[in-house]
Order: C-alpha cells, then sequence, then structure tokens
C-alpha cells in the first residue's frame, strides 16, 4: 500500500514539474522522490518540514519510541535509525523514478533529510534549532 502511494506522489511530481515548475517545495515524506525529479529536470528543490528530520544529538527525533531524551549519542543515533528505516519504504520507488528518469542510481541509504536547504515550519521556540543541524537547515 506505501508503494502505491509513493509511486503516484512520484507520477504527481513529475507531472507538475513536467508542466513548468520553476521551484519545487517538499515536505520531508516525499523529499527524496522530489530530490530526483528536481535533479533531472534542474528544477531547485526546497525542504519544508513540519517536524524536525535531521538527527541531532540535542533531542530525539519526533518518532522515536519512548525516547524523551536518550543522551546526546542515543539522540543521534535513534535519529539516523528512524530515518534509515524511513528511506527503506522508499527504496524501491525511488530506484525505479531515478531509472524512469535517466538518472543514476542513489547512493548511499535513502534519507527525505538530503533535501537542502529545508526550512522548518514551527518556531525556534517550539523546537529550537539543533547547533549539530546543517546549516542548510532553518
Amino acid at each position: 500500500m506505501t508503494s502505491a502511494f509513493l509511486e503516484r506522489l512520484a507520477n504527481g511530481v513529475v507531472a507538475a514539474v513536467g508542466e513548468g515548475t520553476g521551484l519545487v517545495l517538499t515536505a520531508f515524506g516525499p523529499a527524496s522522490l522530489s530530490q530526483a525529479v528536481g535533479e533531472a529536470f534542474a528544477v531547485p528543490v526546497i525542504g519544508t518540514y513540519l517536524a524536525p528530520a535531521f538527527a541531532t544529538r540535542e533531542f530525539p527525533l519526533p518518532g522515536v519510541p519512548g525516547a524523551d531524551d536518550l543522551g546526546p549519542d542515543g539522540n543521534v543515533a535513534a535519529g539516523r535509525t528512524l530515518l534509515a528505516r524511513a528511506g527503506t519504504l522508499q527504496e524501491g520507488v525511488l530506484t525505479r523514478l531515478r531509472t524512469r528518469l535517466g538518472l543514476p542510481a542513489a547512493v548511499g541509504p535513502v534519507q527525505g533529510g538530503r533535501t537542502r536547504p529545508v526550512f522548518h515550519g514551527f518556531s525556534p521556540r517550539v523546537v529550537p534549532r539543533a547547533a549539530d543541524w546543517p546549516s542548510e537547515v532553518r
């Protein structure tokens, strides 16, 4: 079911960009798909995430089971594991999409968090910016 949903999502992004879109704004979930389409059509992609999606030492990511604070090493490890699992759900769809678009295979684990720049849609008063996030993440 997830694969079918992601296939339809990928088709929608391809159709939108193919119609002359000059910029792709993507949520975290379809970020890898959006990035591939942007790469194929030479269209910039900007992440617009409503929740933190970059592993950090400062706090566990939303979705880490039972984690209030696992300590710096535990927070970043749990965040990376969560992102890797999310990427695993998209591997097949992303591989087919990249082949269809004439792109080389993706290198390394698939993670939506790779999209740069990313603008978080929440106040730093709600979730302060983590010091170890890449500079393109705001």
